[in-house]
């Protein structure tokens, strides 16, 4: 009974995992990402936990390439040196490119 118990738990998980997978990112996520990193920095365990869509190892993915492509607000969210209007202007900005 109990091995039942766990092994359906395990299957749940990996259809978990494996949605995860084939999701894209959207602006709101890559967003959201931001904004997390804000409060967690570069912890993506913490981070996967608040942005249940993604996998640790997707974030941390992500977070690599936006270190390539959005250098300065990477740079921002992670020294806490940032302003209500700037992270107002850069979630619309995600938001026009998911247009």
């Amino acid at each position: 009974m109990l091995d039942e118990l766990i092994q359906q738990r395990q299957k749940k998980i990996c259809k978990r995992v494996a949605d995860k997978k084939s999701h894209k990112w959207t602006a709101k996520e890559i967003a959201r990402m931001f904004e997390l990193m804000v409060v967690f920095g570069t912890d993506f365990s913490i981070v996967a936990v608040h942005l249940q869509s993604k996998t640790r190892d997707q974030i941390k993915r992500k977070f690599n390439q936006l270190q390539s492509t959005r250098a300065k607000e990477v740079r921002t969210a992670l020294s806490g040196s940032h302003t209500a209007e700037m992270w107002e202007q850069l979630n619309q900005d995600f938001l026009e490119l998911a247009g």
